[in-house]
């Protein structure tokens, strides 16, 4: 016998959709506790919810039957998850929603009840777990990159390669002499948040500057689009990372150079093999490119000349430079810092930086910007001395 039995209900005969979830008295319970899940066809959005729970409502025995107490526990979890998962599917079913694939829709209704925890309070309570699934661009992307996520899973237990796929040239040695402390192997960034102290910031400067510029309203579409990107986006960059290490298996820098203090400080284990390419660049880039395109589209909202590339005055011109230059300033310097403690090689942190970078954009791209500004990315533009085209950045 499973540990659940589903059945479907006449109400699925009559253009509803309806599942019954059982739980069954294997797991302690003295009787079958059913849950039925009622969704209308009509796609109203409303819920009828219906749970018998057949066992008695005595008090868990505690001391006398532990093995009891777990598996009502572990009764409530099934539950609970069995409603989450009929949920999704229901809003799948759902023929008012996008002409996103069933499947798809239900992933991103799944992961939007299991970020429901963080950012129901984080939006004021406004949070709408199926929202992400009315949005194609934004549901396509949290898919894949939650794909990448639960793929790199399994693959941070692989062994790096027996052999380095290769050393270090002379380009390296010139910024590890030049780059490397000779008093220290550790720093701020490497323990504690480590890599995830940019992507941090910037999620305060997505929040801040929306509620700022925006209100309430503006506030909230933060936390229900750009910070759900940002952060799934870092969890997919992460696939990338371990797999590159894995197939590489170059040695770190205190390995190769065989920087004793360093050597007792990290260990010779796996993680010394793992050199190429560095995480805490790829993390710090793309939080940085990521957070620099968003953050100038909620600004160029109430200030259309808050570009690079679209005729600025000088101080528009400025102030969006100088953006960009903070937060790519602050990741450069997060790359810095590996170099610094003798964990990577310029070339980790320059192949982290562009893969990062390059990932921040494309998240950016596909999951986030409006169609209407990609319409008007490039355009032409008629004046006095011919035509031109003019494009934003």
């Amino acid at each position: 016998m499973t540990a659940f039995e589903g059945a479907a209900t006449p109400e699925a005969r009559r253009g509803g959709y309806a599942r019954v979830v059982t739980l069954a008295p294997r797991l302690g319970l003295q009787g079958a506790a059913q849950v039925t899940w009622n969704v209308a066809a009509a796609g109203e959005g409303k819920a009828d919810v219906a749970v018998r729970d057949g066992a008695s409502r005595r008090d868990c025995p505690g001391r006398r039957a532990p093995r009891l107490c777990c598996r009502r526990v572990l009764g409530v979890a099934l539950v609970t998850l069995a409603l989450v998962a009929d949920r999704g599917v229901a809003h799948a079913a759902s023929p008012a929603d996008s002409g996103l694939p069933g499947w798809t829709r239900a992933t991103c209704v799944g992961l939007g009840f299991l970020s429901a925890p963080l950012l129901w309070p984080l939006s004021g309570g406004s949070f709408d777990p199926h929202a992400w699934a009315e949005r194609p661009e934004q549901c396509m992307t949290l898919t894949a990159t939650a794909g990448l996520a639960a793929i790199s899973v399994p693959v941070r237990y692989a062994e790096p390669a027996g052999s380095p796929a290769f050393g270090a040239g002379s380009f390296d040695w010139f910024f590890r002499d030049a780059l490397r402390s000779r008093s220290k192997t550790d720093n701020f960034l490497d323990g504690g948040l480590g890599d995830m102290y940019l992507p941090l910031i910037g999620t305060g400067l997505l929040l801040g500057a929306s509620a700022a510029d925006q209100g309430i309203d503006g506030y909230r579409d933060a936390v229900t689009r750009a910070v759900p990107l940002l952060w799934f986006g870092i969890g997919g960059n992460d696939l990338f990372v371990t797999s590159a290490k894995k197939a590489f298996g170059r040695k770190r820098p205190y390995l190769r150079f065989e920087n004793e203090r360093a050597i007792r400080d990290f260990g010779t284990g796996d993680d010394a093999r793992e050199s190429f390419y560095s995480g805490h660049a790829t993390t710090g880039f793309f939080a940085a490119a990521f957070t620099d395109r968003v953050l100038a589209d909620v600004l160029q909202s109430r200030h259309p000349d808050y570009c690079l590339s679209c005729g600025a005055s000088w101080t528009q011109w400025l102030l969006r430079a100088g953006q960009a230059a903070l937060l790519y300033g602050l990741a450069s310097y997060v790359g810095y810092s590996r170099i610094e403690i003798d964990k990577h090689y310029m070339t980790d942190v320059l192949a982290g930086a562009a893969i990062g970078a390059l990932n921040g954009q494309l998240t950016y791209v596909w999951g986030y910007r409006p169609e209407s500004a990609r319409r008007r990315a490039v355009e032409p533009v008629v004046g006095p001395s011919g035509v031109a085209l003019r494009w934003g950045f």
